[in-house]
């Protein structure tokens, strides 16, 4: 009956890698057609165009952190102990280091989303950087000529 078992899952890793691809691909092409959209708007104005475009890419960038740090540590996880443990002399840590990077997941997620959405970039500037902490990284000319 193991057989049956270990047929079963190697049947059903081709279809779960085959809808994974699947799914990646309608995501792309759904993101490409939404640009194409917004580039061919005729009643939205340059602006609109503009924030739909930094929006977008914001919603693609946040989508993507998931992927990234969760999905892909995972996959590679389960594709080492499935089929690269035996061959690989010394032992890896692959599923602490997978484990890591889905404990930082939220707080990139959360960082991502900051510096790739301007409104939300420079509320957090306004608030964690007071004037008497933060400076320019170029002095006024009236300072920078003081002698």
């Amino acid at each position: 009956r193991m057989e049956y078992l270990f047929q079963y899952a190697e049947l059903r890793n081709i279809w779960v890698a085959m809808l994974f691809t699947l799914s990646l691909l309608i995501a792309i092409s759904i993101s490409l057609h939404t640009f194409a959209l917004i580039q061919e708007a005729r009643n939205l104005s340059a602006t609109t165009k503009s924030f739909h475009r930094m929006l977008m890419i914001s919603l693609i960038s946040v989508a993507a952190v998931p992927a990234l740090f969760i999905v892909a540590p995972f996959s590679v996880a389960i594709f080492y102990y499935l089929f690269l443990i035996n061959i690989v002399e010394n032992e890896i840590p692959v599923m602490d280091i997978a484990n890591l990077l889905f404990a930082f997941h939220s707080v990139i997620h959360s960082l991502v989303l900051i510096i790739t959405t301007p409104v939300f970039r420079k509320l957090f500037i306004r608030i964690f950087c007071s004037k008497s902490t933060c400076s320019s990284s170029v002095a006024p000319s009236s300072v920078r000529y003081k002698y």
